[in-house]
């Protein structure tokens, strides 16, 4: 499989459909993932409305399974129906999306020519990268720091405490904080915005507190999930100092907190196509 074209839908309910495998190899020239477009209005002597919206694209593929073509469909139609995006991602780049159209062209009775309407829903493409960031006093060397009960579904690279964090890319990214209780009124300082939270986190809990969505939860060690936006601040908005989704300009930042809980940094990396070199 090539790396450039390892295709993934993933499902509002984790199912996997993946291209460019035995059972369904994408086609075409060119690659419609790494082109852009920005919506604009073309006025006297500049343009107007300048942003990224959402698009439909299609995609060409053959499907050498009949059973995997109605796996697609379902999970295809069925996040639809329901109005939740699912994920697409090539080369770890991601965006939401929706498949609304799927047209078949049977070749050979087994063997279908199919296109897929697809809805890119972002406007943009995003590629995580999370650091893991103890406690003062947690082993940055081999990762020990409090030993929280959760799963982490990411690669980590660790930090110390009162260190940089370097974001790569050419723009400015969201940030996510996953903050880990027990503690209260927590705060970070990063690149010198305060991201601060008045309330308190509870023991075996986390708060998320995600730039990319412009929302945050608290969930408690039972899994309850309640909205943490009221306790946020959130200043006079971006660029105040003190806005909890200010976004992390690109280059080397300094991240600072009084060292009394652990969290992960997650930087969402963004781009206005698939990169051709990932």
């Amino acid at each position: 499989m090539n790396m450039y074209d390892s295709l993934i839908y993933t499902s509002s309910t984790g199912v996997k459909i993946e291209f460019d495998d035995v059972r369904a190899i994408r086609l075409g020239e060119g690659d419609i993932l790494r082109s852009h477009k920005w919506s604009r209005t073309l006025g006297y002597r500049g343009y107007t409305g300048l942003a990224r919206q959402a698009s439909e694209i299609n995609i060409d593929a053959v499907v050498t399974d009949l059973e995997f073509a109605d796996e697609m469909r379902k999970a295809f139609d069925y996040d639809v129906a329901i109005n939740k995006p699912g994920v697409l991602s090539l080369g770890g780049w991601t965006q939401h999306a929706l498949v609304v159209e799927m047209e078949n062209d049977v070749w050979r009775p087994s063997v279908l020519g199919i296109t897929l309407t697809v809805g890119l829903l972002d406007g943009i493409w995003r590629k995580e990268k999370t650091v893991h960031v103890p406690p003062a006093g947690g082993f940055a060397g081999d990762g020990i720091g409090k030993g929280y009960p959760h799963g982490y579904p990411h690669g980590y690279a660790v930090q110390a405490p009162s260190q940089t964090i370097k974001l790569d890319g050419y723009l400015p990214s969201s940030l996510k904080l996953t903050i880990f209780g027990a503690v209260s009124a927590p705060s970070v300082t990063i690149g010198g915005n305060v991201y601060k939270y008045g309330g308190d986190v509870p023991t075996g809990g986390y708060l998320v507190i995600d730039g990319a969505t412009k929302t945050a939860t608290v969930t408690n060690e039972n899994g309850d999930v309640k909205n943490a936006l009221p306790e946020l601040e959130i200043g006079s908005g971006e660029g105040c100092g003190t806005y909890a989704f200010e976004k992390l300009k690109p280059g080397t930042s300094r991240v600072d907190w009084n060292g009394s809980f652990g969290f992960d940094l997650t930087t969402y990396l963004e781009d206005c196509e698939v990169p051709w070199i990932l």
